[in-house]
């Protein structure tokens, strides 16, 4: 008995951690077709992240295809390799629960000769009906956030609003909601590299993020998959920051004046007292 317990304990974990590995990561689907527009079969495919360095080879199917289910959002490196074609390389980016998908027509020539292929910079899902939409971390740093409320970026996306979380409950000041479709924002699901924020009993979050440890803010609204687990109004799915092979880091400040009242200053905007 204890071990059927355990068992199905064990089976109930790791549906939850792969629903949620459904939203940290993203994909990659490409066709290859010869000039004929025949499917180029048994084709080996390398990817490598620019940042990290990772490295993943696949093989393409006999209908042509290369599917990649679980690629960490970022910037990278496709080489296409086939005998009697020449190779093919290009540079795209993964976006935070989308499915990139590329479309590719080999040359016939020698493998030793590369063709470079300039894909579009704009990723579009085809395989979900979901509105989504995405923020990097290049974004994030451009836009002025007033109150460095990360939720703030929610805003972004259309027919997105945040909302007050002392309206929802006096322990909820300073915290934000996010009504999605015109809902009240208590239901909306926040996730952070998988683990839900979500305050259940009064809604908005149970925790505030600093804007620099952001690496993609993605939310989704309608048609939502299974991983947004219990909310079919919206999800907001954060992906934090991880390091590279590059050194990077980031600091911030707040700074005051205080100015004490003098009425020579007020008089004569020149003239500055400081306390």
């Amino acid at each position: 008995m204890r071990t059927a317990i355990v068992v199905i304990l064990l089976v109930l974990l790791v549906g939850s951690f792969s629903a949620n590995a459904q939203r940290l990561t993203g994909g990659l689907s490409v066709e290859l077709t010869d000039p004929a527009g025949k499917a180029v079969a048994d084709a080996k495919a390398v990817v490598v992240s620019k940042d990290r360095g990772n490295r993943v080879e696949v093989m393409s199917n006999a209908d042509g295809q290369i599917v990649i289910a679980d690629l960490p959002p970022g910037d990278y490196e496709l080489t296409v390799e086939h005998e009697g074609f020449k190779r093919l390389t290009t540079v795209f980016t993964v976006r935070v629960g989308i499915n990139t998908s590329l479309d590719f027509k080999m040359e016939i020539g020698s493998i030793a000769t590369s063709v470079t292929v300039e894909i579009n910079a704009i990723t579009v899902d085809t395989d979900k009906s979901a509105v989504q939409g995405t923020v990097t971390a290049v974004q994030i740093d451009a836009l002025p956030l007033n109150g460095r409320n990360f939720l703030d970026l929610a805003q972004l996306a259309p027919g997105v609003q945040v909302v007050d979380g002392g309206s929802f409950d006096p322990t909820k000041n300073q915290f934000t909601g996010v009504s999605i479709g015109g809902r009240s924002g208590r239901s909306t699901r926040i996730q952070v590299d998988g683990v839900d924020i979500t305050d259940e009993t009064v809604g908005t979050t149970v925790m505030n993020l600093s804007n620099e440890s952001i690496e993609e803010f993605g939310i989704s609204q309608s048609s939502l998959d299974p991983s947004t687990d219990l909310t079919s109004t919206g999800a907001v799915n954060i992906i934090s920051k991880s390091g590279t092979n590059t050194f990077h880091g980031s600091g911030f400040g707040f700074f005051t004046r205080f100015l004490r009242f003098c009425p020579y200053a007020i008089r004569r905007a020149a003239t500055r007292c400081v306390a």
